[in-house]
């Protein structure tokens, strides 16, 4: 590396890698809706409700009159309109039907009260900020305008401790009173009904008509409130109180005590199966997880009518699900060390230059730098966990010097990468137009709306652009820089790219209620149990999985023919045959290395490394007077912009007219962007220049006073990971079992090329031989053979990976098989290590005589 000009290096090279996002957050973020509670008949929850406003709310399926409480400035009893046709079957436009206030309930502060948040945290030391910040004032109008994103988003409704671990035992009596409350009450409507509490009351071995519900229930409404929680949560607590409510208390302290665990591991692990395991339920496929789990869901449904398919939702607070990531951009999928601002020297450079200023300096550079580095290392995680180093950084640097030195540009990891997210617009097409779905639903592309911009004091992007396109073609073309703020000095468009729907989710369970697959909530896989296969035992096949429901604690078995998982950033799998009820015992040189791997290699993770950041993740309400901007400056505000470490994604919009008869164009936009890393939280830095130049780059000063409102609603971490090749990857963990990997906002691109490409891996593996089929045809994206391919080409048209060398993105496949001494076999990897493990130690010892 030294001999390369620095130049270079500084542009091209990376020593560093995203990492694994660890999420730390817990079950317990639920929190009530701020004033959403039913409206009852009932005369005594009248008494109860009869301060907090109105707000009539009705959809296509569903009309209910919805109860809330006031904010400071609502008046008892204020009426707000919202459309009857408020979320439609599919959302597949960015356009919400207009609506008429009185008045406005809140007074935005153009981000003044967020850059004041920031800039004393960034003054008070700049501490990862463990907090998501909500500001209760700009919810208020955001409650108001978009009702249905409140409503269906946590956005403004996470709980200010949402990234924090939260220690049971710790917590004062009041506010674990108040927690266990919202966590029982799952539609956060403010009461709990008898089906919110039967899963306590089993664990306590009681039924409803033991008359704990009725104790507690003292105004015999049908639901309980938090007086009356608070009530019986003090009497649980007398020795000489009712044996059935001391019951119902200790299992309620049970299960709080249990869930107060931090999530922090989301491990999977893969075991051999025991032979008294028995099945709640068998389906043909089991799909777990995130967008990659979904998308193959719906492919294999497409493929596949007949078969019957299960998928299990992850709950993942760290993840990129909830708004974060909803941008399908081509040029994503290349690994991170293409941009500067992701390279390991750089990373390090940026953060020290950080740290060695004051923070009077920090807090200057935030406000007026535009291209201010939102990248820091939190080092005490490095020094605790070095390894992290050894298995994601030197990894990491010989894939970049590969692909940027050695290799031909159309031959490199990048190319390849990129090349397979550029399948995913034909995948959503084939299974759309199979299933009778709109494609809008999953994926937005329209003319000049996905843009990269430049601002000053940046080289030009055209040129960074021009040398990616060496590697993979990315066509772009210019846009009219003006119509952005006085500072951007350069817009590009890329036609091809554009946005995964900000719906996405709720549209995939629509599709799947109309196509016949079966969704759980509330699941947490457990483990992966595998056997060796009859046919040939030195390969592993999965036969079921176990799951945990938390609210429950039951455990549930389910038997599948095949399984697809994607566990978001911060998950992982192991394999550890000690584990297991009879485990193999592997000898000779595979159980030599198999001792090795556990105890000084990787240890017993079932696919390449990970590491895990956060990045930071804004909601932004923004609200321009009609007639204040022309047509193509609003048009900016619905564009998909990429540039200076961050990204702006239109969420929704919506017309307004107010009591005064002024009319405004209200957006709403997602900021995500940065990297903390190895945290799960992200820095005030981050946001604080986040502001600055989102007002930059929109032009939000240059509006008269009056003409525009706007402020951040909700600021968070968000999950980042991608493998020590900085890109997708995928691990069989058994001939019909895969699992997705080092995601982030890379999955989100990749979603439907992963799950297309999971399935095929099963079909690929499930043939004779299957892992030397899948080794041999991995290199030019022949996943399988001909018959393997038939319902594949069936949907598709052709093979679609065809063209794509997948070997470096997928791992072995016997790799778990060795690892739990199934198969005796050395991989041609690690040949190679032992010889030149050999050619070192002879060569030293020659040296030494």
């Amino acid at each position: 590396f030294i001999l390369i000009p620095h130049s270079f290096i500084h542009r091209k090279l990376s020593l560093s890698s995203t990492m694994l996002f660890q999420s730390a957050a817990k079950f317990l973020s639920r929190v009530k809706y701020a004033g959403g509670v039913r409206h009852y008949t009932r005369s005594t929850r009248r008494n109860k409700l009869d301060e907090r406003a109105v707000l009539t709310s009705a959809s296509s399926d569903r009309t209910k009159e919805e109860v809330r409480k006031p904010k400071d400035s609502h008046a008892p009893g204020k009426h707000y309109e919202v459309p009857d046709d408020a979320l439609s079957e599919y959302e597949i436009s960015y356009s919400l039907a207009p609506i008429h206030v009185k008045e406005f309930p809140a007074k935005l502060s153009n981000f003044q009260v967020a850059k004041d948040f920031y800039e004393r945290s960034v003054l008070d030391g700049n501490k990862e900020q463990e907090e998501v910040y909500v500001d209760s004032n700009a919810f208020q109008l955001f409650d108001t305008v978009f009702p249905e994103i409140v409503k269906s988003r946590r956005i403004g409704k996470l709980e200010k401790d949402h990234f924090q671990t939260w220690d049971y035992r710790n917590e004062p009596e009041r506010v674990l009173i108040e927690k266990a409350f919202k966590i029982i009450d799952r539609d956060e409507n403010g009461f709990i009904d008898t089906e919110e509490i039967a899963a306590i009351m089993k664990r306590a071995g009681l039924g409803m008509d033991d008359g704990v519900f009725d104790a507690i229930d003292t105004d015999n409404s049908g639901e309980i409130d938090m007086d009356e929680f608070r009530k019986f949560w003090e009497s649980s607590k007398n020795a000489n109180g009712p044996e059935a409510i001391r019951r119902f208390g200790g299992a309620l302290q049970d299960y709080l005590e249990e869930i107060s665990k931090p999530l922090v591991e989301n491990n999977v692990e893969v075991l051999l199966q025991p032979k008294d395991l028995k099945a709640d339920k068998h389906v043909d496929l089991l799909t777990v997880g995130g967008p990659s789990s979904y998308s193959a869901a719906l492919i294999h449904k497409a493929q596949y009518p007949e078969k019957s398919i299960l998928h299990v939702v992850g709950h993942r607070f760290d993840s990129n699900a909830d708004g974060s990531a909803y941008y399908y951009h081509e040029r994503d999928a290349f690994p991170l060390y293409v941009n500067k601002v992701n390279t390991g020297w750089y990373c390090v450079y940026a953060d020290l230059n950080k740290r060695f200023r004051s923070f009077e300096s920090l807090r200057d550079l935030c406000v007026k730098d535009r291209h201010h580095v939102k990248i820091a290392l939190n080092w005490w995680s490095l020094i605790k966990n070095p390894w992290m180093v050894m298995h994601i950084f030197i990894p990491n640097t010989w894939h970049a010097f590969q692909d940027l030195v050695v290799k031909q540009p159309k031959d490199s990891l990048m190319a390849q990468a990129c090349l397979h997210s550029q399948r995913v617009p034909k995948i959503v097409s084939s299974v759309c137009d199979s299933l009778g779905l709109p494609n809008r639903a999953f994926l937005i592309r329209d003319p000049d709306r996905a843009v990269y911009i430049d601002v000053e004091g940046q080289k030009r992007a055209g040129e960074h652009f021009d040398w990616l396109n060496s590697y993979a073609d990315i066509p772009y073309h210019s846009l009219d820089p003006s119509v952005f703020g006085s500072l951007v000095t350069e817009a590009l468009a890329f036609n091809r790219d554009g946005a995964l729907n900000p719906w996405m989710f709720e549209n995939f369970h629509h599709a799947f209620k109309k196509v016949g697959i079966e969704t759980k909530k509330e699941w947490f896989l457990d483990s992966i149990y595998v056997q060796p296969d009859p046919a040939e035992p030195h390969r592993l096949v999965g036969t079921s999985a176990r799951f945990k429901c938390i609210a429950s604690g039951d455990v549930k078995v389910v038997s599948f023919d095949k399984i697809i998982f994607s566990l978001g950033p911060s998950g992982t799998v192991s394999m550890d045959p000690n584990m297991s009820e009879t485990p193999p015992q592997a000898s000779g040189v595979r159980g030599l290395m198999n001792t090795v791997q556990r105890t000084i290699a990787r240890g017993t993770m079932a696919y390449k490394g990970t590491m895990w950041a956060a990045g930071s993740s804004s909601v932004c309400l923004l609200g321009i007077k009609r007639g204040a901007a022309d047509g193509q400056k609003l048009d900016t505000f619905r564009k998909f912009i990429d540039g200076v470490n961050q990204h702006w994604t239109l969420v929704k919009e919506r017309e307004v007219t107010t009591g005064a008869g002024d009319t405004f164009d209200f957006f709403v936009l997602q900021m995500t962007g940065g990297g903390n890393f190895p945290s799960r939280h992200t820095k005030p830095d981050f946001v604080l220049n986040l502001l600055y130049t989102t007002e930059a780059i929109f032009g939000l000063e240059d509006f008269e006073e009056g003409d525009i409102v706007y402020d951040i609603i909700q600021s968070r971490g968000c999950g980042r990971s991608v493998s020590s090749r900085n890109t997708v990857g995928f691990s069989p963990i058994a001939k019909n079992a895969v699992a997705a990997y080092g995601l982030g906002g890379i999955g989100m691109t990749t979603a439907f090329a992963n799950g297309a490409l999971q399935l095929q891996i099963i079909e690929a593996l499930k043939e004779e031989k299957g892992e030397v089929h899948l080794n041999k045809g991995a290199s030019t994206g022949q996943i399988g053979s001909d018959a393997s391919q038939t319902s594949h080409n069936a949907l598709f048209g052709e093979n679609i990976f065809e063209g794509v060398n997948y070997k470096a993105m997928i791992d072995d496949p016997q790799k778990v098989a060795r690892a739990l001494g199934v198969d005796s076999s050395i991989s041609a990897t690690e040949k190679k290590w032992i010889g030149a493990s050999i050619a070192s130690a002879l060569a030293g010892f020659a040296a030494i005589l």
